[in-house]
């Protein structure tokens, strides 16, 4: 969040919200949840940047978040903090992969943030708020799994597929 996408606002004593005081508590953090123009954004709502591994933690402790840049920004733009995806990778222009196609480097990964761009007019002002900062994601990963997945990151353009909500 920057200043641009807040204003303080009033608020009815007795009320469910718990005012924070000021913009600046709010400078710097991210959004965990959707929000819309006008709604009330409280401490319970937003993160700190220096949270992202406890974000994890909270997901299990045997996991660590990775970021990824997808190739279609579109795509990252869809996705919100709490999806599950199966993450893609395809070879690149002068990468060759044997059998061709699509190769899937990660399975059923949570994802923990979807950055958003304040060159795209911020989150609750002008512009596109939907629009990834460049198509970054950052999943939530097994260990085991970060090797193939920093070699694809590094060499494939890279997709996801959104899977079914967990029941």
């Amino acid at each position: 969040l920057q200043a641009d996408d807040l204003r303080l606002a009033a608020v009815p004593a007795g009320s469910a919200v718990a005012p924070l005081g000021s913009v600046e508590l709010l400078t710097g953090r991210v959004l965990t949840t959707a929000v819309v123009a006008g709604e009330p954004v409280t401490a319970a709502r937003v993160a700190g940047p220096e949270s992202l591994g406890a974000q994890v933690r909270t997901l299990g402790t045997a996991l660590t978040a990775v970021p990824v840049r997808l190739a279609d920004t579109g795509a990252a733009a869809l996705l919100r903090p709490g999806d599950h995806v199966d993450l893609w990778a395809s070879a690149t222009e002068g990468v060759t992969r044997i059998g061709g196609g699509a190769e899937r480097v990660a399975r059923d990964v949570v994802v923990v943030a979807v950055p958003r761009s304040a060159r795209e007019g911020g989150l609750l002002g002008g512009g596109d708020p939907a629009a990834a900062a460049g198509g970054l994601v950052v999943l939530a990963v097994p260990p085991v799994d970060v090797p193939g997945l920093s070699r694809a990151v590094a060499l494939s353009r890279l997709t996801v597929t959104v899977l079914p909500a967990p029941s």
